[in-house]
């Protein structure tokens, strides 16, 4: 068993490492080169896949500021803020878009869901 969780933890750190380092080089990339990644598919990649709230609220901020009519950079946005536990700039983004954008609808849900477990810890603790 103990071997089993080993394995795990280092596979983790691997994954850990591999996208640091992705991430610092697409970061190069964008400030040397911005025709070869947006801030927006930067701001996702912190979103979604590093998982780095910080940044990725900052590259969402850059995109939004670049082309805040452009598909799904509004609902990217409000998924930031949420990140950030910026609850209520994340539902002002997230609610007028969520009955279309998949984005959005992720963002409003985990929202509710947090609201909705507050409501029953209050209630609980009455």
């Amino acid at each position: 068993m103990l071997h089993w969780l080993r394995k795990k933890i280092g596979k983790s750190e691997l994954k850990s490492q591999i996208l640091s380092e992705a991430a610092d080089k697409a970061e190069v990339q964008i400030e040397t080169d911005p025709s070869t990644m947006s801030a927006y598919q930067l701001g996702w990649f912190y979103c979604f896949v590093a998982e780095s709230p910080e940044k990725a609220l900052a590259w969402c901020n850059k995109a939004y500021k670049q082309a805040q009519d452009a598909a799904g950079c509004k609902s990217l946005m409000a998924y930031a803020f949420w990140l950030n536990q910026q609850d209520e700039m994340a539902e002002e983004y997230a609610s007028p878009l969520a009955e279309n954008d998949p984005i959005a609808m992720l963002t409003l849900a985990q929202i509710l869901v947090k609201k909705d477990q507050k409501q029953k810890s209050d209630r609980v603790a009455e």
